[in-house]
C-alpha cells in the first residue's frame, strides 16, 4: 500500500508524523502546488514585515522529508481524483496511484465579488508567495487597503504597518476580528491599531 498526501501545511504533516509513529516504511508521497518547504503560514505577515528571514518561516528542518522516508511532489497541482481507478491526476494530466489518500489542503480565502479584483495589485494573502509579491511591491507602493477585519485581514494589516505603508482596513462587520472578539476585546484591537495610524 502506498500514501499520497495532498498538501503540505500542518495538517499534512501532522499526519505524516502520525503515520510513522506507527509505520516506518510504508511509502508516502506528499504532493504540493507550492513550491516551498513546509512553512508557518502565520509567519507569512512577519516575512512581508521583515521580521523574520526565510530561514526562520520553515515549519519543520530542512532534512524532515528525508528523515521520514518521504517523496515530495512540489509545485504540483492536482485537479482531479478517480477514485475507482485510485489514481491523482495533475493539471499535466499525469496520473500519481495511491493506495489511501488524504487531501489535506487547507481553505481557500473567500474573495467578495468585488469589480477589478482580478487587477494588478489586487491580493489574498495566504500563502508565502503572497508575502513575497507584497514584499516586493511595498518597496515602491506605501499605502494600502486591506478588505476584512478578520484574522487573516489583522495579521495582513499588521505586517503591512511593519514596513511603514499607510493602512485602511474596510470591513462588512461592525467590529475588527467580530467572529473571535466580543465587542470589549474588539473595541481594545480597534483603539491599538488607531495609535499605529491605521485607519
Amino acid at each position: 500500500m502506498s500514501i499520497v498526501i495532498i498538501g503540505n501545511s500542518a495538517a499534512g504533516i501532522g499526519c505524516i508524523e502520525a503515520i510513522r509513529a506507527e509505520d516506518k516504511d510504508v511509502p508516502i508521497t506528499l504532493i504540493s502546488d507550492e513550491k516551498y518547504h513546509t512553512y508557518s503560514r502565520p509567519g507569512i505577515t512577519y516575512l512581508l514585515g521583515g521580521k523574520i528571514d526565510e530561514q526562520k518561516m520553515l515549519y519543520r528542518p530542512l532534512d524532515f522529508y528525508e528523515k521520514q522516508h518521504i517523496t515530495t511532489r512540489f509545485s504540483t497541482k492536482i485537479v482531479k481524483v478517480d477514485p475507482k481507478k485510485k489514481v491523482c491526476i495533475t493539471e499535466d494530466g499525469e496520473e500519481i496511484s495511491y493506495g489511501k489518500l488524504l487531501v489535506a489542503t487547507g481553505g481557500t480565502p473567500f474573495v467578495p465579488p468585488i469589480k477589478g479584483k482580478e487587477k494588478k495589485n489586487v491580493f489574498s494573502f495566504t500563502k508565502w508567495s503572497d508575502a513575497e509579491e507584497l514584499v516586493e511591491l511595498v518597496k515602491t507602493k506605501k499605502c494600502a487597503v486591506v478588505v476584512g477585519a478578520g484574522m487573516i485581514g489583522t495579521k495582513t494589516v499588521e505586517g503591512l504597518s511593519f514596513v511603514g505603508c499607510d493602512v485602511t482596513v474596510v470591513e462588512l462587520g461592525k467590529n475588527v476580528l467580530g467572529l473571535a472578539l466580543d465587542d470589549t476585546a474588539s473595541s481594545m484591537v480597534e483603539a491599538r491599531m488607531k495609535e499605529k495610524n491605521i485607519k
